[in-house]
């Protein structure tokens, strides 16, 4: 699913319009960006965590010899309640709730 599709139903599912729920969603992303720049990390209860992840400099060696730079990464961790979720068969699984 992306962005687009992904407003369009969580605007249906909260009721708000197409503009405000893009404008919600952008806050968010915009939010989120900044607190895990300038955090490191930010936990959502139940739902998961994000952890930027440091990667060192290091020498690759396969056909052509290159050079992967230091570099920093984001991780995410499920939390129990998306984890369950995500593991109960098809047929159980009840309406997304975002």
């Amino acid at each position: 699913m992306h962005k687009p599709e992904f407003i369009e139903k969580l605007s249906e599912e909260i009721g708000y319009s197409k503009r405000a729920t893009t404008k919600i969603v952008k806050g968010f992303l915009s939010c989120l960006t900044d607190v895990i720049k300038n955090e490191g990390n930010i936990t959502f209860m139940n739902f998961g965590q994000f952890n930027v992840r440091r990667y060192p400099a290091q020498e690759i060696n396969s056909f052509i010899k290159a050079h992967a730079p230091e570099q920093n990464r984001v991780a995410f961790k499920m939390g129990k309640e998306l984890k369950a979720a995500i593991n109960t068969p098809l047929k159980k699984r009840k309406k997304a709730v975002v």
